[in-house]
């Protein structure tokens, strides 16, 4: 939507926070948690994946327009970067073992080696292209008013400090950030369906190859493919799920059956 103004708030001598957000009003509009469940439902029910992969063709090639918008903004990450990334993700993992359920405490502990290796690969991104990207992207930040999708809550992430959120970080946050989530779709969706989820597995496949495929072919045809790094996506798909835990155990205890899903799914993906 179109950004009309910002509210920012200042105490003393802290950090400027932001405070609220006015975008212009896009009538009929639907954030993704609700459009893209009812896709997903629909998809799982009738074995027809034709509106998933067309919908998710459109949404990678936003994401893509998006970051060729903002490939202005580029530099390139220091050694400081890639250790404060790596050593975040590290301090998500420790809090989401102390939140987690049962079943996902021990996943944790079980997979330990393997999780954090995939996590320690953040501190290579050293020298990389950066960007002012969204920060928080997943389905709930995209809109959707008739055909047309539209991207919005520039906020950054809540769970990073407020300085942190307008710092640049790789292209593959965003991307990392949309695909999983689209995983936690089909979760939600078998839950609210009342679906075996064995049936969302191929939605959630077919969206997120879809999304995939249509964001890097469009970022390589606006001339911005050296954006994409694509062996961060797996510690950044984990740290979001490890987010979720973390969300979920001290904000939104409801939500937490998403991540008791998602980490056993990513692990036994990326394990396979």
């Amino acid at each position: 939507p179109a950004p009309w103004a910002v509210l920012t708030w200042a105490p003393g001598e802290g950090p400027e926070t932001l405070v609220a957000t006015v975008t212009g009003y896009l009538p009929g509009a639907v954030d993704g948690w609700t459009w893209a469940k009812d896709m997903f439902i629909a998809a799982a029910r009738t074995g027809d994946l034709t509106a998933v992969t067309a919908t998710c063709d459109t949404l990678g090639a936003v994401v893509a327009d998006l970051h060729a918008a903002l490939a202005a903004t580029v530099v390139r990450s220091t050694p400081a970067d890639a250790r404060r990334w790596r050593d975040n993700a590290f301090t998500t993992l420790s809090e989401a073992r102390a939140l987690a359920g049962p079943a996902n405490a021990a996943l944790l502990t079980e997979h330990a080696d393997a999780v954090a290796a995939t996590l320690e690969s953040l501190a290579d991104l050293v020298d990389v292209p950066i960007l002012d990207a969204h920060g928080d992207l997943h389905v709930g930040q995209v809109l959707r008013t008739d055909d047309r999708l539209v991207i919005t809550d520039f906020d950054g992430n809540p769970v990073l400090a407020p300085a942190e959120r307008v710092l640049p970080v790789p292209a593959a946050v965003d991307l990392a950030g949309i695909l999983q989530s689209l995983s936690h779709v089909a979760i939600v969706a078998a839950r609210r369906g009342e679906l075996d989820p064995v049936t969302l597995a191929p939605v959630d496949e077919a969206a997120r190859a879809a999304l995939r495929n249509a964001y890097l072919g469009r970022l390589a045809q606006t001339g911005h493919a050296d954006l994409h790094i694509d062996t961060a996506l797996p510690a950044l798909r984990l740290q979001q799920v490890l987010r979720e835990i973390v969300y979920a155990g001290r904000h939104l205890p409801r939500w937490m059956y998403v991540p008791d899903a998602a980490l056993p799914a990513l692990i036994n993906e990326t394990s396979s």
